[in-house]
Parts: structure tokens; sequence; C-alpha cells
């Protein structure tokens, strides 16, 4: 597996119990496997639905740095997942040892 390129590991599948299943983690809406350039996309457009919607309308267009809507990136989110699984180690080391 180490040996192949990410385009030949999208490209895997495994026999299920429906057919064929990509060995692929990230799916399309479609099943297909989803590119990981897409998620910038993604993020983009989760973004910018987030500012539309929770901007109040008399702030539209206004100062861009100031911001009523949560802005997110990839590495935002991969960073906020390993700051939680900090605070659940902590956590649970805690219990553990009294």
């Amino acid at each position: 597996m180490n040996l192949l390129s990410v385009h030949e590991r999208m490209l895997m599948f495994t026999e299920g119990p429906q057919g064929p299943e990509p060995l692929w983690l990230w799916l399309n809406e479609q099943g297909m496997p989803f590119r990981p350039h897409s998620w910038d996309g993604v993020f983009r457009t989760a973004n910018e639905r987030c500012a539309k919607v929770l901007t109040p309308p008399r702030y539209l267009g206004m100062d861009p740095h100031q911001v009523f809507a949560p802005y997110a990136t990839p590495h935002s989110a991969r960073h906020s997942f390993a700051l939680y699984m900090l605070v659940v180690l902590n956590y649970l080391m805690d219990r553990r040892s009294g």
C-alpha cells in the first residue's frame, strides 16, 4: 500500500455484500472517492454559507475583519479534534490516577 500513489489508492475497491465498495475513506455524494484537495472547496462553500446566514444585514460588505460567523479550514478542524482528544485523554488520566 505504501508504494501506491494517492490516485491509485483512490481506485481500490473491495467486494461488499451488495457489490464493489470503495476502500477510500472519504466519499462524495455519488459514493465515489473524494479527492483530498476537494476539501478546500467544501470548507470555502460552508464558510460562505455561514457568513451569509450569520452576518447581520447592516454589516454586509463592511469590515471583513469583524467576523460574525465561524471560519473553518481543514487544518482548524484537525487542530480542534486534536485538542478535543487531548482534553479527553487528560480527563481519563485524571480519573484513572485519582
